[in-house]
């Protein structure tokens, strides 16, 4: 999984939504083979959001993506390559930050750097 750097829009003083894109970038899709799409013992790739000093206040803090295709074009196969996810967040006080995650049990797992929710002056 590769992942774009979140972006962050300001809805007021506190309320900011955030938002990244995540690519499978794999040969294989994320369910690897048809059976394991079909049996779902493959887990689809998952995005959540680690919150300090502030709250969730639209979208879920784990969002479930479905599984992805690779590069490798497999008949019956999922038919997206990436997804986004978006979130709305409050700060709750000084040193409120976020991260994003993406995770996938074939894909691996990517991370956002902490970013700050505070305004920089």
């Amino acid at each position: 999984l590769k992942m774009s750097v979140p972006v962050l829009k300001r809805l007021g003083d506190v309320s900011v939504t955030v938002s990244a894109d995540v690519v499978n970038v794999g040969y294989l899709p994320t369910h690897l083979t048809l059976r394991g799409l079909e049996s779902k013992v493959v887990k689809p790739v998952i995005a959540h959001i680690e919150l300090k000093n502030a709250t969730l206040v639209d979208g879920k803090g784990r969002t479930d993506l479905g599984h992805m295709r690779g590069s490798y074009s497999l008949k019956g196969s999922a038919e997206a390559r990436s997804g986004t996810a978006r979130w709305t967040v409050k700060a709750l006080g000084p040193g409120a930050t976020v991260r994003v995650v993406f995770a996938s049990d074939t894909g691996g797992t990517v991370r956002s750097k902490t970013i700050p929710l505070a305004r920089s002056k």
